[in-house]
């Protein structure tokens, strides 16, 4: 009878023993599952701004700010002041009726990627329509005989204008967390405005307007943060 008795209670206390152990194991919280790494095509950064730091030294200042809204398309502006061109007043060339103008530029672009991704990267095509406002110098009247003394007088003359333009451009999304965005691009506008055009110059009639290519080829290099 003793040995029976010693026997159930042995049982019972591994019994207790098995479901302590059970409960123990499932009151535990499972251990977190890490996380792939986020790749380029995946990092979740739809807006950037960025600049142009080249540009900088030689007068040309550039920011842009584009924000990715579904599907590939993505809306953005681009502020633009060009005073790279812009003579001194004491350099004059007798083939042209002025020493170069200063451009400010507004635009708004509407940009189309292709891959359709989550983020600004890769290839894009668009198209910009903005505002350009051109300052510079009409002289008058004048030839390499008539002005051997230095440049003619001159009047200053600003004319602002709508432009439409084309894009195609291409980023990349650098760095640990894929926050840097390296920006490369070509494209063409048209000015709308008012111009002397190029063969209607003559050294007898002072003309009315800036001498402004209607047609300008672009370039863009753009150093952003993306977030």
């Amino acid at each position: 009878m003793r040995v029976l008795r010693s026997l159930s209670i042995a049982t019972l206390l591994l019994a207790s023993a098995s479901v302590l152990k059970a409960q123990g194991i499932s009151d535990r919280a499972p251990a977190p599952r890490r996380s792939a790494p986020l790749r380029a095509v995946d990092a979740p950064y739809r807006s950037y701004v960025g600049i142009n730091p080249l540009g900088v030294p030689a007068g040309f200042f550039n920011v842009e700010w584009e924000r990715l809204t579904r599907n590939g398309v993505s809306v953005g502006l681009t502020f633009t002041h060009d005073d790279t061109f812009y003579g001194d007043g004491d350099s004059f060339e007798f083939s042209s009726d002025s020493d170069g103008e200063r451009e400010t530029s507004a635009e708004l672009k509407l940009r189309y990627y292709p891959s359709e991704g989550v983020n600004l990267s890769g290839l894009s095509l668009g198209t910009s329509f903005g505002v350009s406002r051109m300052h510079g110098r009409i002289y008058d009247p004048c030839t390499q005989f008539t002005c051997q003394n230095g440049p003619p007088p001159y009047t200053e003359a600003t004319e602002v204008g709508p432009t439409v333009g084309v894009l195609v451009d291409y980023n990349w999304l650098i760095g640990r967390r894929k926050r840097v965005l390296i920006g490369l691009g070509l494209g063409a506008k048209r000015w709308f405005g008012d111009t002397s055009e190029s063969e209607d110059f003559n050294f007898n009639t002072r003309p009315q307007t800036l001498m402004i290519e209607r047609s300008q080829a672009t370039a863009r290099f753009v150093v952003g943060f993306a977030y």
